[in-house]
């Protein structure tokens, strides 16, 4: 058996050569944002060919949109008053988790305006005294949260400026941290986990109020985008939880401190109750800083619920305005007799903690009220400027009209489940042709507080006049262009997880995902909480495994690419793309990250080179037996010894 020749041993060379020199490629920040840009097209891929991802429903934002800052004035200019009313309303309806993606790392001084101090009737120590009150901003907010008992906040962690000593406040605050903290499971002097250097924590009245507080912030590949989020830090050897591993555990009832880190391998959420009843073990997979891959499951648009600040604002005053009305009404019902001395009713809901001016503009509305409900009753038929008309108002305004509107159609809904106590809705909206085009959403909600309120086959006359302020109507998200909206009602909160942060055009809190390029970051809790919630994670294989893998696609090459014919070797060597794309796209959607840009280059210039190589050594032998035999034998003869070399050992002497 003839032994290799050099050019033999060189063309073995040829493809480990080539995937050396892509593994020193690799080392570049280009041939690294090429391979991360091959993983954002997976996800983009995976979402036009399957749709959305498995999401929680729950999981969802509050945002400070550009309606937020028009309604509200200068983000920057914002004292805690703004969201006190969000905090209340949904601690009564029944949110479960709110985490604020806004620091409240100082406090805000009182001040009282022109406006306010003109507002009082009198300027005496009492009014002042008052005024003060509502400007303790730190103090009512504190309350709200407390009273909520559902709220988180953020701190800040310092990466790169260096922080003075420790004061009293953050000595505190670093004592309750490493008493909440996760378990570092190697030695701290072992721990590749990122480290900080500094840390800034709320105030401690909110933070005393709060639920917890962590870190709130996010990690950038080099790109400039987000694929990453930091699941811990570390600080003087204490681990500091991330503000979605925070929230997850106590959704999970796990305890932080029984979570167990193990840099560059995993995070351990040990016993976790997850919503089917299940008990089991979680674990997040994380590289050596303590980051984990989050699995986006969309455009902001298109993925998790979604809350206006202002909606949810404006929600809560008028839920404060239906508990009041609702209140006169149930106080009339208990005593006719206060209709005609409304200082009873007056001195009764002061009790309860209501301000006058509240008071009177509800019992002017129930008055309103009544009247058009003994109207409408007497002449099914009447309309609203007919009713007006006879009361003596010539110029009913818009909201007059809809008042009158809302209290007839309430009523016309009364009317007919008082006569068909079981049709459901279907038949209801059958039954009110002329409302559909109003929107069900309305509709729905007056004829589920009718059927609630039916005793003995009539509406109970306790909850009339039938008026209900209508709660605000929410966008959850964007299918196909079309908007999908909720009411904000007690049913629809409950039980969500929010994270509250800003999403205005003017918000420096913006970034690049794989779907997006100008994406809030306050939806990366929601991605991440739901891919640890659905355990969808997303791995990457070992640095070493990885170039291993290279290096055996090359001597790969080496051995198979000269056995075929150039045109045969092109086949072969696109099929072999093909289904390596097939397989990284494959294997992404089950959670494993395979590098798809050294593999593919190896595999295509380990081609090319061998190929070009085998030509060019073709060519000179091709020059050489021309040459030697070309004077000697016929053309057909030394044709056919080019193609088959191994005839020069037939020709003898």
């Amino acid at each position: 058996m003839a032994e290799p020749t050099n050019d033999s041993r060189l063309q073995l060379l040829i493809g480990p050569i080539v995937a050396v020199l892509v593994l020193l490629l690799s080392l570049t920040e280009g041939f690294e944002r090429a391979e991360l840009l091959s993983y954002d097209y997976r996800f983009i891929l995976r979402n036009q060919i399957f749709g959305l991802p498995e999401m929680d429903p729950n999981l969802g934002s509050i945002e400070i949109s550009d309606l937020s800052i028009q309604n509200e004035g200068r983000f920057n200019n914002w004292t805690r008053a703004e969201y006190l009313d969000v905090v209340r309303i949904l601690g009564e309806y029944g949110a479960d988790r709110v985490a604020f993606d806004i620091y409240f790392l100082e406090g805000i001084t009182k001040l009282l305006t022109e406006k306010q101090i003109r507002s009082l009737s009198s300027i005496d120590s009492r009014g002042i005294e008052g005024l003060l009150t509502q400007a303790d901003y730190d103090s009512r907010f504190a309350k709200a949260i407390e009273k909520a008992d559902n709220v988180y906040l953020a701190q800040f962690m310092y990466k790169q400026l260096q922080k003075d000593e420790l004061d009293v406040d953050q000595t505190s605050a670093l004592e309750y941290i490493q008493n909440h903290s996760p378990q570092l499971m190697v030695p701290p002097g072992e721990s590749t986990i990122t480290e900080a250097i500094g840390f800034k924590p709320p105030i401690a009245l909110l933070r005393n109020a709060s639920r917890g507080f962590s870190y709130a912030q996010t990690e950038k590949d080099s790109d400039g985008a987000r694929r990453r989020y930091p699941v811990v830090y570390q600080y003087k050897g204490i681990l500091f939880p991330s503000i979605a591993l925070q929230v997850g555990c106590d959704q999970l009832q796990v305890d932080i401190t029984e979570v167990q880190v193990w840099p560059g391998e995993h995070v351990l959420i040990p016993n976790a109750k997850m919503s089917d009843g299940r008990v089991k073990d979680i674990k997040i997979p994380i590289n050596d800083d303590g980051t984990m891959y989050v699995n986006w499951a969309g455009s902001w648009k298109e993925t998790f619920v979604r809350y206006d600040h202002w909606e949810l604002r404006k929600t809560a005053q008028l839920y404060d305005r239906q508990k009041i009305f609702d209140k006169i009404k149930s106080l009339i019902a208990q005593d006719p007799s206060i209709r005609r001395n409304p200082r009873l009713l007056l001195k009764s809901l002061v009790s309860l903690g209501y301000t006058e001016k509240a008071i009177k503009n509800q019992w002017n509305y129930w008055n309103m009220s009544s009247q058009i409900e003994r109207s409408v009753l007497k002449q099914p038929d009447l309309d609203a400027n007919g009713f007006y008309a006879s009361v003596g108002m010539k110029n009913p305004s818009d909201s007059n009209i809809k008042l009158f509107n809302d209290i007839q159609r309430n009523n016309r809904i009364a009317q007919i489940v008082e006569q068909t106590p079981d049709i459901d809705f279907a038949g209801l909206k059958a039954a009110l042709p002329e409302y559909n085009a109003e929107g069900d959403h309305y509709v729905e909600l007056a004829f589920d507080f009718i059927r609630r309120n039916m005793v003995d086959g009539k509406v109970d006359p306790a909850v009339r006049p039938l008026y209900l302020y209508p709660p605000k109507l929410a966008t959850v998200r964007e299918e196909e262009g079309r908007k999908i909206k909720r009411l904000i009602t007690p049913e629809e909160i409950k039980g969500k997880i929010l994270f509250y942060g800003e999403t205005s055009t003017g918000s420096t809190d913006l970034s690049v995902i794989p779907f997006e390029g100008s994406y809030p970051m306050v939806g990366i809790y929601s991605n991440v909480l739901n891919t640890i919630l659905n355990e969808s994670f997303i791995s990457r294989p070992w640095l070493g495994a990885r170039y291993l893998f290279v290096m055996i696609l090359g001597v790969a090459m080496s051995i198979f690419v000269p056995r075929y014919k150039v045109l045969q070797g092109a086949f072969v060597i696109s099929a072999l793309g093909g289904l390596y794309a097939l397989l990284t796209f494959y294997s992404f959607t089950q959670g494993i990250w395979l590098d798809f840009v050294g593999p593919m280059l190896t595999i295509v210039a380990g081609y090319l080179v061998i190929t070009i190589y085998g030509y060019i050594k073709k060519e000179k032998e091709k020059e050489f037996v021309q040459g030697a035999f070309g004077h000697y034998l016929s053309p057909a003869v030394v044709e056919q010894i080019m193609d088959n070399p191994d005839m020069v050992n037939q020709l003898g002497g």
